[in-house]
């Protein structure tokens, strides 16, 4: 049998067992030669080469065994903190219920009427799908409308004057606000919920549940009214 010698130089990490290099590996060489009146050198030195390579490969991965592992790149990028003063209202209040809380007010309040005319009596009411999908936008408008009225630091309005063009105690009004902030938030919160309920009366096409939540966002309105908008008028009495 001839032994065959391979130098092989194979060096280990610092962060490995120790560091220390081979030499040389004495492996067998069985069969370089003629085997049975056949060349076989080239059959077994092949074999031989896969030998190391695999050799190669285990001391690879032995050496790798003491690296750190890379730590796992996270893809989802935290969301930033988003403070109070964040908020950057551009609107009035007097704009946020001229351009968006009264339309859709007005917009529920009108869904359900009753008139009578010489020709008889009139009932109007949602009665199509598109009907009830433009009652609902009506309603999704009121809930979000509730979170801008309840931003702070809002002003009031532009000028000393309603959208009708009526004398505004603007300065009493703002100060009402910017002391009362939390009374403004809860009001708020009741129009939330009342349009909550109406998009639920629009989904069911529930024309009772209408009516009766109708005089509900009447009451939340002209309570909120009452405390912050023109508090020295006495409320209308109860028949």
């Amino acid at each position: 049998m001839i032994r065959c010698m391979v130098p092989i130089i194979i060096g280990f990490s610092a962060t490995g067992a120790a560091a220390s290099s081979i030499s040389g590996i004495v492996m067998p060489c069985r069969g370089i030669g003629h085997y049975r009146g056949r060349n076989t050198s080239n059959v077994m030195l092949l074999g031989n080469y896969k030998y190391f390579a695999a050799l190669l490969v285990l001391v690879a991965l032995t050496s790798s065994c003491g690296q750190p592992a890379a730590p796992a790149r996270s893809i989802a990028t935290p969301a930033p903190d988003v403070a109070a003063n964040s908020y950057q209202p551009s609107a009035t209040i007097q704009e946020l219920m001229d351009s968006i809380v009264d339309p859709a007010a007005d917009h529920i309040w009108n869904a359900v009427t009753f008139t009578s005319d010489a020709s008889g009596a009139h009932e109007k009411k949602p009665t199509t799908a598109e009907d009830w999908q433009q009652f609902r936008r009506a309603a999704i408008t009121l809930i979000e409308s509730a979170n801008l009225l309840a931003v702070p630091a809002r002003r009031v309005a532009v000028s000393a004057k309603t959208a009708e063009g009526e004398e505004l105690a603007v300065a009493a009004i703002q100060q009402r606000l910017d002391t009362r902030h939390a009374e403004i938030v809860g009001f708020a919160s009741a129009l939330r919920d009342v349009g909550n309920k109406l998009v639920t009366a629009a989904d069911r096409q529930d024309v009772a549940a209408v009516t009766e939540l109708g005089g509900s966002l009447d009451d939340v309105c002209e309570a909120c009214h009452r405390v912050f908008w023109y508090p020295e008028h006495p409320p209308p009495e109860s028949n």
